[in-house]
């Protein structure tokens, strides 16, 4: 592709950074989504890192012909803490060179809330732009749900460094749309997007190689590249509670999702 196609380590989250680096890296892929979500998949943990820790980590990466575009930093910022959390996590992108920090929206339950949300977003991206980073809220329900939620919301935010991750399998996930559809509702407000696929219907946890789901990325993909998106792609999967037997069947199904695009791509254009 031409936009820089990349991989979260999340995909790699029963086992180590290393594991997940030293797989991306033989995929032939060159660039990494780096899994800091706190209590969850926790291969960078900035609020214990000291400025070795990040030289060792930027070392890891060069050594691999790897480079960071962006953090998978989902927390939920209306949680008390949070937002410094997610502080950390712009920090930790300026650290290693990333762009973009990826995030949850939260569910604030009531218009003080969501104001307040709003008001805190505002500021955070005061923060991310003197560090030259991108938040984007990801698409994942509520006020981050159907397309016309999400550009409420971005255009509510109103500020330059806020925008989305756009993910299509969640769509299908929390809402139950279509992603095809749905996608055409945000156009312009995409700064970074998951490859993710999906089997099944709303809350049915499998997201398999790319592929093998429903998603329609032709449809998907293609909107977004005709509105003139330059950001990077991510690969993002997740497959089933109970994951994969081995992190070499996580490298197969990741070779698998690259092959799929890769071949996707030469038949568009892309």
């Amino acid at each position: 592709m031409k936009n820089k196609l990349g991989c979260s380590t999340h995909c790699y989250s029963k086992y180590s950074l290393e594991r997940a680096l030293d797989g991306i890296a033989k995929s032939g892929l060159k660039y990494v989504e780096l899994a800091a979500i706190a209590g969850h998949t926790d291969h960078v943990v900035p609020e214990e890192m000291t400025d070795a820790d990040f030289a060792a980590l930027n070392k890891a990466l060069a050594d691999r012909g790897l480079e960071a575009i962006s953090i998978s930093g989902h927390v939920d910022p209306t949680k008390e803490g949070h937002l410094g959390k997610l502080r950390n996590r712009i920090v930790l992108a300026n650290k290693v060179g990333a762009k973009y920090v990826n995030t949850l929206s939260g569910h604030p339950h009531t218009e003080e809330e969501t104001r307040d949300l709003f008001a805190a977003m505002r500021k955070l991206g005061d923060l991310a732009r003197d560090h030259d980073v991108t938040i984007c809220f990801e698409t994942h329900g509520g006020i981050m749900g159907k397309s016309a939620d999400c550009r409420r919301t971005i255009e509510t935010i109103d500020h330059p460094n806020v925008r989305i991750n756009y993910d299509p399998a969640n769509i299908i996930y929390f809402i139950g749309d279509r992603p095809e559809e749905d996608v055409h509702g945000v156009l312009g407000l995409i700064s970074h997007f998951h490859i993710k696929d999906k089997i099944g219907g709303p809350n049915e946890w499998n997201f398999p190689a790319i592929g093998d789901g429903t998603v329609d990325f032709a449809k998907v993909i293609g909107p977004v590249l005709a509105s003139g998106y330059t950001g990077p792609f991510s690969f993002e999967l997740e497959f089933t509670p109970e994951g994969l037997q081995s992190a070499e069947d996580v490298d197969a199904a990741l070779a698998k999702s690259i092959s799929y695009v890769e071949e996707l791509a030469d038949a568009r254009g892309w």
